[in-house]
């Protein structure tokens, strides 16, 4: 500028452009100077910034939402100037990156370090980063992703929303191990598990209440229940298990199984599972009748009949039992009665019998009628069940028992002593013929005191009386030693008679088992036999017996005896084929008669019988032919007692004589063996009561002796030819013997016991009815065989065997003998039994220890 001389002032002008934008500036300050000195000072000119500051920046986001599934996912975040004016810098601003859902929601892995720049004079900046959702199968929230700025440009916040791809679980369900629990299984730790239905999983805990209730119905297993209250089924899992307890009530009723539900229930859920409670009983088969009294008289009036229904097995029925009864009407021409009205017997759960009653009452007259039999029917499921009981005529005796006694009470008689007899000589006859074994010494082993141990099926009686039924019972046995023989026979006799005098006809058998053991003292011979026989004999009745106007019809019948005998014998010969003998015989045993109009009528008897003989050889040979005589006479006396029946007392004698000539030819084996065939024909008398008469008799047969063996065998057939009184009779029968002595080598034992399963030791000897069928249940008896074979050990000899036990059924046995010195031996043996009857089988275990 030019200042003038002589002017105070001057002026110039010049323009100045400010750069016009939307930038938020601050205002600026232009200096106008000079460098001449005159210019004393600078001139300012300010510019002014006409743009207002930046509201801030606001955030948002690109995609909006993410599925759970999508993966890996690339997300932009954009800040955003707000208002039309722009920063003059750049600005960085740092994003937080949180998670702002539900804590089950939908998640996202951890993210960190993003931040986003605004350029200077830029409106918007962004940044890009990936957000990866975590995807499983749990049906959760949808989850929030916020995404924000500590700085103070940023105005608020942008979300991102994670959404759930999965459907919500159909339920649950309940499963238990074990399902099926028995009755005697004891208390039992049950596991239960809840399970999450389809393929989803809840994402919040469920909380699952735990009930559990039987079926409420009568009859069924009972139980106790320890069961929590409470199972939480966790977010996200499967499932989820607890343990619980049930514990059946262990009876012997037959009741039907239960079924225990089980149920799971809480937040709008709910599953059940079922428990089964299987019963183990057996059914219990069903009720048997016992009447008492079983017998009632005409003449006793109206009596109190009671009935008890008893359960056939163990196990019991679950509910209350009734059965329905019914007396049949009597008939006519047998003892009459009024009507009994029909009755009921409740049996209550649990209990093993029931019991009710009803009165009988007999219609009295004179008249002589036929006894009665009162028929009680108890009608149970469908099944009917009967018992009877006796209403005897009290007028004219009509015994229908006494004609069969009288005729084959003494014919049974005699066949079973003549058994005795013939098994007898016949073992006498083989130790006068052949050659025997010649063992030094002499054996004391023929008593001994037993004393056994064993694991027998338990029985209903205390064990008291148990124990003094093993003590007992008395063993009569005889070890195959020195100069003991044990010996062995049995036969077959077959009786009838069709005599047109008679009212009664007959036909059938008798047999016996008789197994002995002597001892030997040069030519004496002293034993001892046991004897059983059992006889069917079938009968025919005419009808019109003499003074039983009842008897007027023809009936049939059968006739039933069996007998136990002990018969002691002695002998002595003089020389190989000659010699006298002796024995008498003890018996008892029972009689059973029946018929078609006659309930089985018992009755028990007893004999005693005595028989001597002498056997004369007339010609003896060592081989080639031998003729002998033999001669004998026997009697006996058969008591049959009267029983609380129709069967009367009876008393039979019966006596016979024998004279027979026996020839014999006698063939030498190796080793002073023989085979000895014989024949021989004879008279027998028969007197006293029965059929009586003279007769002639013929039988034959052979005998086989292996001394190196120790063994002799007879086998005889015999047959009644001519008798007086038009009866028949034939017989057969065979006998063994072993005897080769010592401890070493074969051995053969055959042994009896017996005794009654209750009472004192004195008891034994007042009943002899030994070898008992299975139906005598107060005696305890066994037939014994064993076979074994002897070998030296130290301090003794040991010997395994093998038996068979005949009682009660079958046993085959296996077992050792170890006999140390001669004073104790000690046996152990396993056995297998089946019972007859019950064909049920049960193994056994015995411990025996003999003290001789």
């Amino acid at each position: 500028m030019i200042f003038k001389a002589d002017r105070l002032t001057t002026t110039t002008t010049f323009d100045v452009t400010p750069i016009d934008d939307l930038e938020f500036e601050s205002d600026e300050s232009l200096t106008v100077s000079s460098a001449d000195a005159i210019i004393e000072a600078p001139v300012a000119v300010q510019l002014i910034n006409d743009d207002e500051r930046p509201e801030g920046v606001t955030l948002t986001t690109s995609p909006e939402s993410i599925r759970e599934d999508a993966g890996p996912t690339a997300v932009t975040v954009t800040a955003s100037i707000e208002g039309n004016t722009r920063y003059t810098t750049s600005h960085e601003i740092p994003l937080n990156i949180t998670n702002s859902g539900e804590s089950n929601s939908v998640q996202y892995l951890p993210i960190t370090g993003v931040a986003l720049m605004i350029p200077p004079g830029e409106a918007k900046g962004s940044v890009d980063f990936e957000i990866t959702p975590v995807n499983n199968d749990i049906h959760q929230p949808n989850g929030m992703i916020t995404i924000g700025s500590e700085s103070d440009l940023v105005l608020g916040t942008t979300m991102i929303r994670l959404e759930n791809d999965d459907a919500e679980p159909t339920g649950i369900t309940v499963s238990l191990n074990p399902t099926i629990i028995t009755e005697d299984a004891g208390e039992t730790e049950v596991t239960l598990t809840v399970h999450v239905a389809g393929n989803t999983r809840y994402g919040v805990d469920k909380n699952l209440t735990l009930e559990g209730m039987g079926s409420g119905m009568p009859g069924v297993v009972g139980f106790s229940l320890t069961l929590p209250p409470m199972l939480s089924l966790p977010a996200g899992n499967e499932s989820t298990s607890t343990m619980f307890l049930v514990a059946p009530v262990d009876n012997l009723l037959d009741e039907s199984n239960e079924t225990l539900t089980i149920t799971a229930k809480g937040d709008n859920l709910g599953a059940t599972a079922e428990l089964s409670l299987t019963d183990d009983d057996a059914s219990p088969g069903g009720f048997e009748l016992a009447i008492t009294p079983e017998i009632i008289t005409e003449g006793d009036g109206p009596t109190t009949v009671n009935v008890t229904a008893t359960l056939t097995r163990d196990t019991r029925y679950a509910t209350t039992q009734t059965l329905d009864l019914s007396v049949a009407g009597p008939t006519i021409g047998t003892v009459s009665f009024e009507g009994v009205p029909d009755f009921q017997i409740e049996v209550p759960v649990g209990a093993e019998s029931g019991s009710g009653s009803f009165t009988l009452k007999p219609v009295q007259n004179t008249i002589p009628e036929t006894d009665a039999t009162v028929t009680i029917t108890a009608m149970h499921m469908g099944t009917a069940i009967r018992a009877t009981l006796l209403l005897r005529d009290d007028d004219e005796a009509t015994t229908r028992a006494a004609d069969a006694n009288a005729i084959l009470l003494p014919e049974a008689t005699r066949a079973i002593i003549a058994s005795s007899v013939g098994a007898v000589h016949e073992r006498i006859r083989v130790f006068q013929n052949g050659p025997s074994v010649q063992i030094s010494g002499f054996s004391n082993g023929l008593s001994r005191v037993a004393m056994r141990l064993q694991n027998d099926q338990p029985r209903r009686y205390p064990v008291k009386s148990r124990w003094a039924s093993q003590l007992n019972r008395i063993s009569l046995a005889a070890s195959i030693k020195e100069r003991i023989t044990v010996w062995a026979h049995a036969d077959y006799r077959a009786l009838s008679s069709n005599r047109n005098d008679s009212p009664l006809r007959y036909d059938g058998s008798i047999t016996g088992f008789h197994g002995g053991v002597d001892l030997s003292f040069g030519r004496f011979l002293v034993g001892l036999s046991a004897s059983q026989f059992d006889g069917d004999l079938d009968y025919e009745h005419s009808g019109g017996s003499t003074n039983r106007p009842a008897l007027t019809a023809p009936f049939e019948g059968l006739y039933q005896i069996n007998a136990h005998m002990l018969t002691p014998y002695i002998n002595w010969s003089w020389n190989a084929r000659s010699g006298v003998w002796a024995m008498v015989s003890f018996s008892s045993g029972e009689v059973e008669i029946s018929d078609s109009e006659l309930n089985p009528e018992e009755a028990n008897t007893s004999l005693g019988a005595l028989a001597v003989g002498v056997d004369l050889g007339l010609i003896t040979a060592p081989s080639g032919f031998s003729l002998a005589i033999k001669g004998a006479a026997w009697g006996g006396q058969m008591n049959l007692d009267q029983n609380a029946s129709r069967i009367s007392g009876l008393d039979v004698s019966v006596y016979r004589f024998q004279m027979s000539l026996e020839g014999a030819y006698r063939i030498r084996l190796a080793d002073q063996g023989l085979i000895q065939p014989f024949a021989e024909a004879g008279l027998r008398g028969d007197s006293g009561d029965g059929q009586t008469g003279v007769g002639l008799e013929m039988g034959g047969g052979a005998r086989l002796s292996l001394p190196s063996a120790g063994i002799q065998f007879t086998g005889r057939g015999q047959v009644l030819v001519l008798h007086g009184r038009d009866i028949d009779e034939w017989a057969f029968s065979g006998m063994l013997r072993y005897a080769p002595g010592g401890n070493t080598g074969p051995n053969l034992e055959l042994r009896s016991s017996t005794g009654k399963r209750f009472g004192n030791f004195q008891e034994i000897w007042q009943d002899t009815r030994w070898l008992a069928r299975y139906k005598h249940r107060n005696a305890g008896t066994r037939l014994q065989s064993r076979l074994g074979y002897g070998l030296n050990v130290n301090h003794g000899s040991i010997m395994p065997y093998t038996g068979v036990e005949l009682g009660h059924g079958v046993a085959t046995q296996m077992g050792a003998e170890y006999q140390i010195g001669s004073q104790l031996n000690i046996r152990m043996e396993a056995a297998f039994h089946m019972q007859s009857i019950m064909r049920q089988s049960s193994p056994t275990i015995r411990a025996l220890i003999l003290l001789r």
